[in-house]
This record gives C-alpha cells, sequence and structure tokens, in this order.
C-alpha cells in the first residue's frame, strides 16, 4: 500500500476482492475459503520464521481452528491471544 508522499510521484495502490486483473498481476494465487464472514478471517494453519514452525501440531487450541482476519487497511493481522503469545 502507498503513502500520499508516494501518491505524489504516480505510485498508487489498489485492493481487488474476489477476482484478478492480470494486467497488473501475474504468478499464482494461492485462494482460501473465508470461515468467519463478518470479518473476512481465515484458517490459519502455521507460521514460520527461518523456515522454523511456531505450531508443532497446526495452529489449534482444544480441537479448535486458528483464524486470522487480515486488516486490508492496514499490515495487521489479528488472531487468538493464545497463538499471538507462541
Amino acid at each position: 500500500m502507498t503513502r500520499s508522499f508516494e501518491e505524489k510521484f504516480g505510485m498508487m495502490s489498489e485492493m481487488t476482492m474476489g477476482y484478478i486483473d492480470n494486467y497488473k498481476f501475474t504468478g499464482e494465487l494461492k485462494w482460501h475459503p473465508v470461515e468467519f464472514k463478518y470479518m473476512y478471517a481465515m484458517n490459519l494453519d502455521d507460521i514460520k520464521v527461518n523456515g522454523k514452525s511456531l505450531f508443532k501440531d497446526g495452529c489449534k487450541k482444544d480441537g479448535k481452528k486458528c483464524l486470522i482476519t487480515i486488516d486490508s487497511g492496514t499490515s495487521h493481522l489479528a488472531m487468538p491471544s493464545w497463538a499471538y503469545q507462541q
């Protein structure tokens, strides 16, 4: 995402949902199902740091999935506090 300073020089941000503008993007996308539609939450399987998994058996607690919400207006990710602590 660009800042207003960068937009003065012609750099612009754009977010699209549900389609790909092939003129602006090349490569492979991996689609993930939305698990909680009110916050666009997705299932988080794992986080790796330097190739090392943070969750040895996947991101689950008491058999429940670990959902993560992506904030499209920032670089923030929201997840359960127990997962964040790990």
